[in-house]
């Protein structure tokens, strides 16, 4: 029996066939293909067309690990912003992990996790029971929340 030696074991086991990688659909891939190309019409001065193989093979890896619809989300909100270049597939990455990152902050103040500022410390504290009480005792009611009460003698006739 032959030995198998580490080093052909470590390429034997990490070495993939192209049989072996996830693809897209082709309803999916046509999908990508079509806004690549929409996307390319937006930067006509730049000659993308060398490189729009391997665009595509990037944006396909992203859309299998995000999803189709987050890439077309990502790509048309980078179409629609200052951007003076061609998306790549680093400046879609980027946008979708900020949106990423928004959702989740959002999510935690929805979950109370976090708090917007320290105006919603200060708000609380200002109608906690003490401070009404205090102030209706000092003001004779709580400026906040009451009308002042008309004084005797401040009548209009």
């Amino acid at each position: 029996m032959e030995r198998i030696t580490a080093a052909q074991l470590k390429n034997a086991c990490t070495t993939t066939g192209s049989r072996l990688q996830k693809r897209l659909s082709k309803e999916d891939g046509l999908s990508l293909m079509t806004l690549l190309e929409r996307a390319q019409k937006r930067w006509p001065s730049q000659d993308t067309a060398e490189s729009m193989e391997e665009y595509l093979a990037d944006y396909e890896k992203l859309a299998l690990k995000y999803s189709l619809q987050t890439v077309i989300e990502a790509i048309d909100s980078l179409r629609l912003s200052d951007l003076h270049f061609f998306p790549k597939p680093d400046d879609v990455v980027e946008m979708i992990q900020a949106k990423a990152e928004t959702n989740r902050y959002d999510f935690d103040i929805a979950q109370g996790k976090i708090r917007r500022s320290g105006q919603d410390e200060y708000r609380a504290k200002l109608f906690s029971a003490e401070e009404i009480a205090w102030r209706k005792s000092h003001f004779g009611y709580d400026p906040y929340t009451e009308k002042e009460p008309a004084k005797s003698g401040d009548s209009l006739a």
